[in-house]
């Protein structure tokens, strides 16, 4: 938009040394705080969707010990479900 706004002003005749500086402190300031915000929001979105990853696992792993616990053998269903279990503690 800047680059626009320029090439507009020459564009009728001003010469580059009698265009304006259109930088305003307080627009500055307030495209910083947007980009905080932004920036805490996307944080905040990555943890909830680890948060969600890990519950997923947990009931990935609950799932497959009810689903196949009672299949032989008995131990890979148990070996499964505690894979994911370890996965949802690493991110938890």
């Amino acid at each position: 938009m800047g680059l626009f706004c320029i090439g507009l002003l020459l564009a009728q005749g001003k010469s580059a040394t009698t265009i304006p500086i259109m930088a305003d402190k307080k627009t500055s300031q307030h495209r910083t705080d947007m980009a905080e915000d932004r920036t805490s929001m996307a944080n905040e979105r990555t943890f909830s969707s680890w948060m969600g990853t890990g519950l997923g696992a947990i009931g990935v792993a609950i799932g497959m010990k009810a689903v196949f616990g009672a299949f032989e053998p008995t131990w890979a269903a148990k070996a499964v479900a505690s894979i994911f279990i370890a996965i949802a503690i690493l991110i938890f």
